[in-house]
C-alpha cells in the first residue's frame, strides 16, 4: 500500500514545499489535508517573494491573509520585484482584484487613523493599480522584519506615503502597528540614469524606530538641502550604499546614526561622480567613537584613470578606537597622485583593527603599498588583534565568462578553475614575502580576484544599464 502524503515526516513535507515556488500552490499543497495545512502555509508564508507581480498577485495574497490569521502573522520577510500590468500577466478577468469586507475593514481602518487617504481609497478600485494595492500588503504584516524592494518611484507613491504615516505616529504603536517590526530594508533602483533614486525619496525608512539595518543600490544624493520633517535621531547601526552617487558625503544619512556601526560605501566611479572621499570621512568622523566597519570600496574596477586617482587620500583613522574591519582601495593610501602616501600607514589605522582589505589593486605602485603592509603585519605590539589581511584586484590569468563562478580558498591552496587558469604567477611571486610574514605571525593572508568575488555575490562589471538583476544582487554580510 503506498504511503499516503499526511503520513510523511514533517521534514520530508517541508522540504517538498523548498521546490514550490508559487504561493497560490503552497495553499493547495497545504489543502491536501489538515495536517499538511497546520505544517506547511505558516512556514510557506514565512517570507514571500514577488519577483514580478500585478494587482491580481497583491489581491489574493491580501484576501489569503486577511482570512487566516496565523499565515498572516508569521510573514517576517518580502521581496519585491518588478510591478507589472495584469494584461502583461494575461490575468483573466474573473482573477482580477476584488474587495471583500475583510478588505474593506482593513481600508477603512487605514483610512480612518490617517490623514489624506481618500484618494487612495478610490485607487483600490482601480484593478490594475499596484501602488495602491501594496500599500495595503504593508499595512497588514505586522510582524514584518526585512524588506527587499526593487523601487520604482511612480509605483511607490502609497507605500512610501505609508511609510510617513507611521513615521508620525511612531509613539503611538510601540512596535505593534504597520512596519512596527520593520529590522532590514534593502532598496534598488532600476536603472543608472532614470532608473536611479533620490535620497530625499527613501531617506523616510531610516526614522522608523525599529529599523537597524538600511541598505540601498543605485541612490543619487544630490540635495544640498533636504527638507527637516521628522525629529530626532535614527535607530540605524548599519549603512550600506552601492552603485551610488553622492555630492554630500551622505551627511544626512551618517548624522541621523547617532549610533552607527557599520558604513559600506561602494561608489560608481567616473567623471560625473564627484567622488570625494574626504567628504564622507569629515560626517564619518562624528561617528568615530561608535563605528566598528568601514568600506569604501567599488562595484566596478574598469582601469583606473586620472580623475579617479584625485582627492582619494582617506586621513588618519586613528582616532576610530572601535574600527575592527576595514576595506579601502589602494587610491585611497595617495592623494593627487603623489608617488608616496602623505604619511606611514601604521600611523594611520587604530589599534583595535582586526580585519584589513585592500581593495581596486594596480601595479603602479604596489610595491610601495606591500612595504606598508608588511610594516604593518610587524608592529604586533600596536596591532595586537589583526587576524586577517586580504588583497583584492584583477589577478586571473584569463578574463571570467559568465556563468563562472568558483569557490576558492586563500592562495596557495589550488584553485579548482574551469579550464586550467590560476591567480597570475607575478602577483604571487611580489605577495610571497608578505604571505610568509603573515603565516609567521598567525595572520590570514588571501588573494582574492575581483570577477570571481563580484559574481559570487551575483554582481557583474561593469553593471548592465538597467536593472540588474532584482534578487540576490549585493547580499550583505555584517559584521
Amino acid at each position: 500500500m503506498p504511503l499516503q502524503l499526511e503520513a510523511l515526516p514533517t521534514e520530508v513535507i517541508l522540504s517538498i514545499t523548498t521546490h514550490i515556488t508559487s504561493h497560490k500552490d503552497h495553499f493547495h499543497f497545504a489543502r491536501c489535508c489538515h495536517r499538511l495545512f497546520d505544517i506547511v502555509y505558516p512556514c510557506a508564508f514565512c517570507s514571500i517573494e514577488l519577483a514580478e507581480y500585478c494587482t491580481s498577485d497583491l489581491s489574493w495574497l491580501i484576501h489569503f491573509l486577511l482570512h487566516r490569521q496565523k499565515a498572516r502573522l508569521s510573514v517576517e520577510s518580502l521581496m519585491l520585484g518588478r510591478p507589472v500590468c495584469c494584461s502583461k500577466k494575461h490575468v483573466r478577468s474573473k482573477d482580477l482584484p476584488t474587495l471583500d469586507d475583510k478588505i474593506v475593514a482593513e481600508v477603512n481602518g487605514l483610512v480612518n487613523s490617517y490623514t489624506g487617504w481618500s484618494t487612495w481609497q478610490k485607487e483600490l478600485w482601480n484593478k490594475d493599480n499596484c501602488d495602491a494595492w501594496l500599500a495595503l500588503l504593508l499595512y497588514i504584516l505586522p510582524n514584518l522584519r526585512s524588506i527587499e524592494w526593487v523601487w520604482t518611484e511612480s509605483r511607490t507613491r502609497y507605500a512610501a506615503k505609508l511609510v510617513d504615516e507611521v513615521i508620525l505616529r511612531r509613539h503611538q504603536f510601540d512596535g505593534s502597528g504597520p512596519l512596527g517590526k520593520l529590522e532590514k530594508v534593502f532598496v534598488k533602483g532600476t536603472g543608472r540614469r532614470a532608473g536611479m533614486i533620490g535620497l530625499k525619496k527613501i531617506l523616510p525608512f531610516v526614522y522608523l524606530p525599529s529599523l537597524r539595518v538600511f541598505s540601498a543600490q543605485m541612490v543619487k544624493d544630490f540635495d544640498r538641502i533636504l527638507p527637516e520633517t521628522k525629529n530626532g535621531a535614527s535607530t540605524v547601526t548599519h549603512l550600506e550604499l552601492r552603485q551610488s552617487t553622492t555630492r554630500t558625503g551622505f551627511e544626512r544619512l551618517i548624522r541621523l546614526c547617532t549610533g552607527l556601526r557599520s558604513f559600506k560605501y561602494y561608489y560608481e566611479p567616473g567623471p560625473s561622480m564627484l567622488v570625494r572621499t574626504a567628504t564622507v570621512m569629515s560626517h564619518l568622523e562624528t561617528r568615530k567613537e561608535t563605528l566598528e566597519t568601514l568600506c569604501l570600496d567599488s562595484d566596478s574596477y574598469s582601469m583606473l584613470q586620472g580623475f579617479e586617482r584625485q582627492h582619494q587620500w582617506v586621513g588618519s583613522l586613528r582616532d576610530f578606537r572601535k574600527l575592527k574591519n576595514l576595506q579601502l582601495q589602494m587610491v585611497h593610501f595617495f592623494q593627487n597622485d603623489q608617488l608616496l602616501p602623505p604619511r606611514r600607514l601604521v600611523d594611520l589605522l587604530p589599534s583595535s583593527l582586526e580585519t584589513f582589505c585592500v581593495s581596486g589593486w594596480w601595479h603602479e605602485n604596489e610595491a610601495i603599498v606591500l612595504a606598508e603592509l608588511m610594516d604593518l603585519v610587524h608592529a604586533r605590539d600596536e596591532f595586537p588583534h589583526l587576524s586577517e589581511m586580504t588583497i583584492q584586484g584583477r589577478f586571473l590569468t584569463k578574463e571570467l565568462l559568465p556563468g563562472e563562478i568558483m569557490n576558492y580558498q586563500s592562495w596557495p591552496r589550488p584553485l579548482p578553475m574551469i579550464d586550467g587558469r590560476t591567480l597570475e604567477d607575478r602577483i604571487l611571486e611580489v605577495t610571497e614575502p608578505l604571505r610568509s610574514s603573515c603565516n609567521k605571525i598567525g595572520v590570514s593572508f588571501s588573494i582574492k580576484d575581483h570577477g570571481v568575488e563580484t559574481r559570487a555575490q551575483g554582481h557583474k562589471d561593469p553593471p548592465v544599464p538597467d536593472l540588474l538583476p532584482l534578487f540576490r544582487q549585493g547580499s550583505s554580510i555584517w559584521v
